[in-house]
């Protein structure tokens, strides 16, 4: 039995108290049962006790009240989410279809944005979905061997389609990123899951993007190698020239809605992390010493 559960306290009226030292529970009666037994009258020791088991008693309670709420939270949070994704999908097909049957620019350019703010709604909805599977541990990570560089230059094809596809205005700039490759002569072999890790790069380049007002340029690097304790590890290093990694978020810059802008909660770097932590990896992000902007970089283990 634990040492702890061995003592009993018993109070009485708030007048009396008895503290009993159980020692072998198998006897029969208590005289044989307990061993050291203390009374006391004295009111101060009575109510000391008293007031440590109020405090367990109202402790006990509260804890049971945050369980109720934190599950009532998720679960609300979980039916949001899920409500959320089925209205979008239709929004967004339906308006790109009437899109592409008009001529006027300007009435295409109407479209253009709702069509873009439904997939931010879209991107919200799935990473408050994330985010609620991960707190309830039904966040599963399935992982299969695949070229890491061809998934990543996918998603920079992506990247551009999209820039091509932004909203624009009258008098209104167009963005103009560049992206400029380094370690994508060969294959990068990794054993991951495919779709998760998908998501944290699309995630670290589109905030890149966002980021970026008119022009800029995104580097990325991607290397694999052997280090000191003979373990196979890829690097994959996404640098940006623009503004850079806010001061108020250095100090919590992966938390849940650490956020500085109107393009999104502040859940991507998070979830990114997670993901990332959840394949035994390390992720990180800085502000660049030499010029503008910021460069995240993420570890995975290797094959």
């Amino acid at each position: 039995m634990d040492p702890i559960s061995q003592v009993s306290i018993l109070v009485i009226d708030k007048r009396f108290s008895i503290v009993a030292e159980l020692r072998d529970d198998s006897k029969h009666t208590v005289a044989e049962a307990i061993g050291l037994a203390t009374y006391s009258n004295s009111i101060p020791t009575v109510l000391t006790y008293t007031a440590i088991f109020d405090v367990i008693w109202k402790q006990t309670e509260l804890y049971e009240r945050l369980k109720i709420q934190d599950r009532m939270q998720k679960e609300f949070i979980n039916a949001v989410a899920h409500d959320l994704r089925t209205p979008i999908t239709p929004i967004i097909g339906l308006t790109t279809l009437v899109k592409d049957k008009l001529k006027d620019e300007k009435q295409i350019g109407l479209l253009d944005v709702v069509i873009d703010n439904g997939k931010r709604l879209q991107s919200l909805s799935e990473n408050i979905l994330a985010l609620t599977m991960m707190e309830g541990n039904l966040f599963n990570i399935s992982k299969e061997t695949f070229d890491l560089n061809r998934v990543i230059l996918e998603i920079i094809k992506d990247c551009r389609i999209k820039l091509e596809k932004l909203p624009k205005f009258d008098n209104q700039f167009k963005k103009k990123i560049s992206f400029q490759l380094h370690g994508f002569d060969g294959k990068i072999m990794v054993k991951v899951d495919r779709h998760r890790i998908s998501k944290v790069v699309y995630i670290i380049i589109d905030n890149a993007i966002n980021f970026i007002i008119k022009e800029g340029l995104i580097s990325i690097f991607v290397e694999q190698k052997i280090v000191e304790d003979g373990k196979n590890i890829v690097i994959v290093l996404i640098k940006d020239n623009w503004e850079g990694i806010h001061p108020d978020l250095n100090s919590r810059l992966f938390a849940k809605f650490a956020c500085k802008s109107s393009y999104g909660i502040g859940l991507g770097l998070y979830i990114s992390k997670e993901i990332i932590q959840r394949h035994n990896g390390t992720i990180w992000g800085k502000n660049n010493q030499d010029s503008r902007g910021a460069t995240f970089s993420f570890k995975l283990p290797g094959i």
